[in-house]
């Protein structure tokens, strides 16, 4: 006879393998078409093939060790369909039940048996015989195990106990049988599962407190953890079939096991993309868990350690949710919110585990201006833990550790949730001249603006132009304008920025049309000149983001809000309110300072609106750069300080680089090339003007809708980075500014 290589045997197997799943394939598609086959072709070899297929597969030729891919019909999928039809189409199939009755060999008890025996190293696992346990299983969900031999003897409850109990010996020592005996049990208990285990069973199993011993690990465990922590993936599947009943059961007597299994749930239910809101598991669960909460709150009392885990449940509750879902998504759990603000206010707790429990206020705060319990919380961490300038307390510090921790907590909380609540706390900081997170507020305060929606941004803002309205301190009002409200304004979005305007313009013109009296020193007049001031700050962010073709659009909402004298347009009047406030004089010593400020501020903001506005070179020469020089010096530059130029630096300046709100000439606006390159080596006594302009970046903004993208990219309005040394001259808050405006007269008017 020929001699056939393993190769061609090989290739001949897998065909017939092919043939068998081709042929069980039309079969199970015929549907009512098979009964009409003829009566020779469901003979013995037919009903002993689909046997075998079932229960001992590598027998007809499959290979007992492939597992099935992702995406393609198993050969389990094809067979519960040929059952299936089989079932519904032919009406004696005794034939095929006394085949598969001749291989099933043992019962549900006898299984467990052998399976206690495998654990303790007395029995081996034979080839097929997982192969055996998924074939009762695609006989339980086609119905047909009850009509073979024991088919009635298999209990979901009788494998669930007898698996558990197999797991250790009569000395109550774990077991640590070969991996492929762990595999076997994982298929048995799967079994279980579909065999219908009750969730009870599973439970009464997990929270055995036994302590067993491990003879590789000194730490001891209880057979309810090592339970789990060989089968998670089964038991919280089972478990996830009633999720009420499971943690009704849990939380009836809480313990350290308790809290883990809750967790193992909620992590096992994380939301997925693919999902549309809710995950249908989670849902549930996290009501469950809510519900519960009071159980849970009191097993863990006053320990720390437990209330950790408290915590972390409410984390996990929370990374179930959808994400766009997440802020809020607790607040209506009264027992959970009111349980979380308290361990704020526990003044036994670290200030790490505090961090942790502010991390988790997104999820119970109020969408509303006025939130009092959260309020009622911040206030007490104001209270405690923020003093009113951070210096008081020295770097390195326990009190000044504590104060970054949970502002930095407090920080995130705010870019998450977006509540005006947090960020009224937030602000408060104004009140500290240098606080240990400002370069962290300014960033949150970006993320903030970037992350939501242009409703949420302009509510945002409001709150902040309200606080600085009722601040009673004149220099925490400005520090609010200043280093909250201007750079909130300058990364907010165009649409949020516009509407922002739109409610405030009107305020802002009547501030600015109150006659000052600059001869009175009392506090209302101070007062005023605070206010005249904070009005002229925002003058600048209006002519730096908004077109100027809105601005002069007699139907736009903005323009028609703001009801100047005369009608004037918005442009004409704020120059002339400008250049009004320069020609004001004050010979009052108590209100010098204020008024240097005003008139700086006037200056500045004159710069900011002519070089926003593309006004011609005659224009900006006449307002900014024509007047009396006793004028300058008595109104802008502080005579106090006294000014230094040094040529030869024993220590060179720091580099500092500035915002101003200029908005960058576009690449067709700038002549195509410039004669010579400004540098820090040609500048006149060593200045430091110095050719380092970027972009503004705009990854600081939301995904928007199209309706937005179109607004920016119509807008065009890039703010101007300067890089200037850090001397005496540079410190002056007009130098930047003034830099900016002589680089964009060049870039302009220089070829023209």
């Amino acid at each position: 006879p020929p001699v056939v290589s393993n190769r061609e045997i090989s290739i001949l197997t897998q065909t017939k393998c092919s043939l068998i799943e081709s042929l069980f394939d039309l079969l199970g598609l015929m549907g009512s078409s098979v009964a009409s086959l003829p009566f020779t072709f469901w003979n013995q070899r037919f009903w002993r093939l689909v046997a075998l297929c079932i229960f001992r597969p590598h027998e007809v030729g499959f290979d007992w060790r492939r597992r099935e891919q992702t995406g393609v019909r198993s050969l389990a999928d094809t067979l519960r369909e040929l059952l299936r039809t089989l079932r519904e189409q032919l009406s004696d199939l005794q034939d095929l039940y006394s085949q598969m009755s001749l291989l099933v060999e043992v019962d549900c008890q006898a299984t467990v048996e052998r399976l206690a025996l495998m654990w303790q190293g007395l029995a081996t696992l034979h080839i097929g015989e997982t192969q055996y346990v998924r074939g009762l299983g695609t006989l339980h969900r086609s119905s047909i195990l009850p009509h073979i031999r024991h088919g009635c003897s298999w209990n979901g409850n009788i494998l669930l106990r007898g698996i558990f109990s197999g797991l250790f010996d009569p000395n109550g020592t774990i077991l640590h049988p070969d991996s492929s005996v762990v595999n076997f049990t994982k298929e048995l208990l799967t079994l279980a599962i579909l065999l219908g285990a009750e969730v009870n069973v599973a439970l009464s199993c997990i929270l055995d407190s036994t302590v067993v011993q491990d003879p590789g690990v000194s730490s001891p465990i209880t057979r309810g953890q090592h339970f789990l922590l060989l089968f998670e993936d089964q038991l919280v599947t089972l478990i996830l079939k009633d999720p009420f009943t499971a943690i009704s059961q849990l939380l009836e007597e809480p313990s350290g096991t308790t809290a883990q299994v809750v967790l193992l749930l909620l992590d096992s239910c994380r939301y997925s993309l693919s999902k549309t809101q809710f995950n249908r598991k989670a849902e549930p669960l996290v009501e469950a868990v809510a519900m519960n909460w009071g159980q849970l709150v009191s097993w863990a009392g006053s320990a720390i350690a437990r209330r950790a885990q408290l915590v972390g449940l409410v984390k996990a509750m929370v990374q179930t949710v959808c994400p766009s879902m997440a802020v809020g998504c607790l607040a209506r759990h009264n027992k959970v919110t009111t349980w979380l603000y308290e361990q704020i206010k526990d003044s036994n707790t670290r200030p790490e585990y505090k961090a942790d429990v502010i991390d988790l206020l997104p999820a119970v705060v109020l969408q509303k201006r006025e939130d009092l319990q959260l309020q009622e919380t911040l206030d007490y961490l104001q209270d405690k833990h923020f003093p009113l300038e951070s210096n008081e307390w020295r770097p390195g510090s326990v009190e000044r550790d504590t104060l970054v921790t949970l502002y930095q907590a407090l920080l995130r909380a705010l870019v998450a949730s977006g509540s005006v609540t947090i960020l009224r706390t937030i602000t408060c900081t104004a009140r500290d001249r240098e606080h240990a997170c400002a370069a962290s507020i300014d960033l949150a305060l970006g993320q903030l603006m970037k992350q939501h929606p242009q409703e949420r941004q302009k509510e945002a803002l409001i709150e902040v132009f309200r606080f600085s309205e009722e601040s009673k301190d004149n220099e925490v009002r400005l520090r609010v304008i200043e280093n909250f409200l201007i750079p909130m304004l300058l990364k907010a979005s165009y649409g949020a920025v516009v509407k922002f305007y739109t409610e405030k313009i009107q305020t802002i013109i009547d501030i600015l049309e109150e006659k000052l009296r600059l001869c009175d020193t009392d506090y209302k007049n101070k007062q005023q000149l605070v206010r005249r001031i904070g009005a002229l700050h925002l003058i600048s962010p209006l002519f730096q983001r908004v077109n100027k073709e809105e601005l002069e659009h007699v139907d736009n909402p903005l323009v028609k809000a703001a009801k100047t004298p005369n009608n004037a347009k918005l442009l004409k009047h704020f120059c002339n309110v400008l250049f009004q406030t320069r020609k004001l004089d004050c010979s009052n010593e108590e209100l010098q300072d204020l008024f240097r400020r005003m008139q700086c501020c006037a200056y500045k903001t004159l710069m900011t609106v002519i070089c926003n506005t593309e006004q011609s070179e005659e224009f900006c020469s006449t307002l900014l750069f024509k007047e009396n020089k006793d004028k300058i010096w008595q109104k802008l530059v502080p005579t106090d300080p006294k000014y230094t130029f040094p040529i030869v630096f024993d220590d060179y300046p720091k580099m500092k680089k500035q915002l101003v709100q200029i908005r960058s000439l576009s690449e067709s606006q700038k002549p195509q090339a410039l004669p010579y390159l400004i540098s820090r080596s040609q500048s006149l006594f060593n200045s430091s003007l110095e050719e380092d302009f970027t972009r503004y970046d705009f990854s600081m903004y939301k995904v928007r809708n199209r309706e937005e993208v179109q607004q920016i990219l119509n807008q065009q309005a890039e703010p101007t980075t300067l890089e200037l040394e850090m001397d005496c001259v540079n410190d002056h808050e007009c130098m930047a500014t003034l830099c900016a405006v002589i680089k964009h007269l060049c870039d302009k008017f220089l070829h023209e």
